[in-house]
């Protein structure tokens, strides 16, 4: 099952994506008009709310690894989306396990 919700992308073109998360343990983020996507474990991710940013209500996401840790991508959108997602995430994980234990 993969769970699947648009948020608009706050910057400066204010395009919109489509997120997916799946069971798996993957977020998956298409950009709506082009051919762009981004992908990355969410063990991975990141989410920095608004008290550490210039745009207030937002949240940054951030894909990073390695040692010394690389930022590979990062994405704003508004919190209220951002703490969707996470539920999101939280649903994927628990989803998962769920069907482990069968």
């Amino acid at each position: 099952m993969i769970e699947e919700k648009l948020y608009k992308i706050i910057g400066k073109d204010g395009c919109e994506a489509m997120f997916s998360v799946s069971l798996t343990g993957s977020l998956n983020i298409k950009f709506l008009g082009s051919f762009c996507e981004m992908r990355a474990p969410v063990e991975k991710l990141s989410f920095t709310d608004d008290s550490k940013m210039a745009v207030k209500n937002a949240t940054e996401i951030m894909y990073s690894e390695g040692t010394p840790s690389k930022v590979l991508w990062r994405v704003t959108i508004s919190r209220t989306d951002a703490d969707e997602l996470r539920g999101l995430i939280e649903s994927a994980s628990s989803g998962l396990g769920k069907l482990l234990k069968r």
